[in-house]
């Protein structure tokens, strides 16, 4: 039986929850805001790194591929990253896709900052797939935390977490590449990245057997 407290100790269910009682749990607005800083990193990476690198290494044919080879073997990494899933927790998906999107961030400014073409193709690609795992994670996360009989509904509360970042950084991003200038833009994507990893070392067992 569910307990009545405000706030939700994170321990094992034997029930669903509801969409009431999830928001009533840390785990959700833990998860909320792991996303949130993740779609912050989506937002600035997908939108700028092909401006970004084209300030430096003007070849808009390589650039252009990056992505699309990104795209493509995204046929590979995705059943991977559910093994990874499947084999060690949601949990281990959370860091894994911070931690590696972190890593890839630092690659593509250290690339473009020493000129390396072929480099700054590997960060593209590796950014890329890494921070995708979002949205593959995103909704096994909550049927994971909460139980599948509320699942849609979790999720769809969940999905709030996007709102920040398309509402904030249209309206902020060019202001502050003019203030602050590309290297700052993409450390702060890299500070969202690394606080996304912070916060996916507290995330709990499943609240739901």
């Amino acid at each position: 039986m569910h307990t009545k407290n405000d706030f939700q100790d994170d321990v094992s269910r034997t029930t669903d929850l509801s969409p009431k009682e999830a928001v009533r749990t840390s785990t959700f607005w833990l998860l909320w805001f792991i996303n949130v800083m993740l779609n912050f990193t989506i937002y600035i990476y997908a939108n700028l790194y092909k401006t970004f690198g084209e300030m430096y290494l003007h070849n808009d044919a390589l650039l252009t591929n990056a992505g699309v080879l990104a795209q493509c073997l995204m046929i590979l990494t995705r059943p991977l990253y559910g093994q990874l899933v499947d084999s060690f927790g949601v949990k281990a998906g959370l860091i894994f896709t911070s931690a590696s999107s972190t890593v890839f961030i630092i690659i593509t400014m250290a690339a473009l900052d020493t000129f390396q073409p072929v480099l700054y193709v590997i960060a593209v690609i590796g950014e890329i797939n890494s921070i995708s795992t979002l949205f593959q994670l995103f909704n096994y996360s909550a049927k994971d935390a909460f139980g599948p009989s509320h699942y849609s509904s979790v999720v769809g509360l969940l999905f709030t977490s996007m709102i920040p970042g398309y509402l904030i950084m249209p309206s902020i991003l060019p202001t502050l590449v003019k203030s602050l200038g590309w290297m700052y833009i993409f450390m702060m994507a890299e500070a969202f990245s690394f606080a996304a990893l912070l916060l996916s070392l507290f995330y709990p067992k499943s609240l739901v057997k």
